[in-house]
């Protein structure tokens, strides 16, 4: 499924803002119980999903239509 370039930016900029909570505190104890944040893989693998969508999505991206453009400069 391809996203459109705001929803790319949108879930890609949470998950680095989730990747920098968890890594700031990613488990703490209360008693003896230890609670973890989140799984800092699942979240990474997740922040370079939306990347690669981001970079599909990105209307300045050239490579995503299989076509590049090359500039051809002439003399004479």
């Amino acid at each position: 499924m391809a996203y459109d370039f705001d929803t790319a930016q949108i879930m890609f900029d949470l998950y680095v803002e989730a990747e920098k909570a968890v890594l700031k505190n990613q488990s703490y104890t209360i008693g003896d119980k230890k609670l973890e944040r989140a799984d800092l893989k699942e979240i990474r693998d997740g922040r370079k999903f939306w990347k690669s969508e981001l970079d599909i999505a990105n209307p300045s991206n050239s490579k995503k239509s299989g076509v590049t453009m090359k500039k051809a400069v002439y003399s004479v």
